[in-house]
């Protein structure tokens, strides 16, 4: 487990309550906060029991309704939640509600994990059990990593435990783990071999793939330091590859295959000797290994004994060639959801929108300064525009005087009053038609001065003759 120490959720909340909200809204839920600190309280020396399941979930529906109602942060409600590396035993400390939903989360994947150890695997029953244990770990781990994804730790808590990289090998370990049980229940069924070696093929794979992890660049450092964990995968890996083949070479034996049986005893007998030969095997598998290393030599000599004086069948040299099946009964299990089940701080707003009216109050501020300051300039640009056009006091010369109005308003309602664009559009004409209208009248001037001229020269004429006579 991860373990902790306490925090006291009163202090922090009664100052925030009381600013925001009242004193009498905090006194109300007071009850509540030391529910939710006795509850944590438990989780510090965590058990291996049933029971405990519930109180984790109890306490972890209490983060989900302060996450949802409260901004539990470094500059608000300060809460310091401190956890150990479970490797390391490094104590690391945050005021990130994230950090301690994760921490929770872990140790409720620990919590299934020990009672699946702890079931009594030689009953049907208690191998069922502790399949399902084994599979909600995985699950939980499984379900962890993927919210440490989409939530991402700080930096100063970022412990080895809660690496992306970890999670998977406790994911993958715990399904080995599991499927292991229905491999375990499939030998004292006394099922066939040829579904046994496909079951105990999948044990074989998934703590392979938990071994090679652990020796990965992120890892292997933190997992030397663990005197047992390597070592102990190892040997799982090798005994239930070794044991794959040997459930073949029954399986070939059954089937009447015998150079395919020799194959895969061959095959295991080489795998068990090299690993017997350079590895350190754990005390507590030992004997297990012993005992496997002499009933695989026990039936390649009666294997090998039988063809020889029998069979006579050629034994092939590859065994990659014959690959044998794998079969998974077993998947990741988690109950958890991001939902509540109880909100306590129902009377509380969620802090989502407090936060987002913060935000809208923020950026309509914000758009109205940009407004009005754009507003300002065009304001500017219209007056230097007119002004350059000389045509507000051209306007004001106009048919209406200037002194019925004092406000731009006024005059719009003037103007929509005597028909708005239309009025316009017939004073424009107007102004076009005028000059055509004085041109017309002035030719029509022209030409009655030259009729008055032509008469005028005609008579002159005349009274000029009748002088001379």
């Amino acid at each position: 487990f991860k373990n902790s120490s306490q925090t006291d959720f009163v202090q922090p909340f009664r100052s925030y309550i009381s600013s925001n909200y009242g004193d009498q809204l905090f006194r109300e839920h007071i009850d509540d906060f030391l529910d939710i600190q006795r509850t944590r309280e438990g989780l510090i020396q965590l058990e291996a029991k049933e029971s405990n399941k519930a109180l984790v979930l109890k306490y972890y529906n209490y983060l989900l309704s302060i996450e949802l109602h409260f901004p539990v942060t470094e500059s608000q409600i300060k809460l310091s939640f401190a956890w150990s590396d479970c490797l390391s035993q490094k104590k690391y400390a945050s005021y990130s509600i994230h950090y301690e939903k994760a921490s929770t989360i872990f140790n409720l994947g620990a919590l299934s994990s020990q009672l699946g150890s702890l079931e009594d695997r030689k009953t049907e029953e208690g191998l069922k059990k502790s399949s399902h244990h084994f599979q909600t770990a995985a699950g939980t781990f499984s379900y962890l990593r993927t919210y440490l994804q989409s939530h991402p730790l700080p930096q100063d808590v970022c412990s080895t435990d809660l690496s992306l990289e970890f999670l998977s090998v406790l994911s993958n370990l715990h399904l080995a783990q599991a499927q292991q049980c229905f491999y375990e229940k499939a030998v004292q069924a006394k099922f066939k071999a040829v579904l046994i070696s496909k079951i105990v093929a999948q044990v074989a794979h998934l703590y392979d793939l938990t071994y090679h992890s652990m020796l990965s660049p992120s890892l292997k450092s933190s997992f030397e330091k663990l005197t047992n964990w390597v070592p102990d995968v190892h040997t799982r890996v090798v005994y239930f590859t070794c044991m794959m083949y040997y459930q073949a070479s029954l399986n070939s034996k059954d089937s009447s295959r015998y150079g395919e049986e020799i194959m895969y005893l061959n095959k295991a007998i080489s795998l068990i000797s090299e690993f017997r030969r350079t590895s350190r095997i754990p005390e507590s598998h030992e004997r297990i290994i012993e005992t496997f290393y002499t009933t695989l030599l026990k039936a390649q000599r009666l294997a090998e004994t039988d063809n020889n004086r029998i069979y006579h069948e050629t034994v092939p040299k590859d065994v990659n060639q014959f690959p044998i099946e794998k079969k998974s009964l077993v998947n990741p299990i988690c109950s958890l959801k991001e939902e509540l089940s109880k909100d306590v701080f129902a009377k509380f707003l969620p802090g989502v929108i407090l936060k987002t009216t913060s935000i809208y109050s923020e950026k309509k501020a914000e758009l109205v300064r940009k407004e009005s300051a754009l507003l300002s300039d065009y304001n500017d640009q219209a007056k230097g525009a007119l002004a350059s056009l000389n045509l507000p006091e051209y306007l004001d010369s106009f048919e209406i005087p200037p002194h019925r109005f004092q406000t731009l308003q006024e005059r719009i309602l003037l103007l929509q009053q005597k028909g708005g664009a239309k009025y316009l559009e017939e004073q424009l004409n107007s102004l076009y038609d005028n000059p055509k209208n004085s041109i017309s009248e002035l030719d029509s001037l022209i030409n009655l001065l030259r009729d008055e001229d032509k008469t005028h020269t005609e008579f002159s004429q005349r009274f000029n003759s009748f002088n001379s006579a």
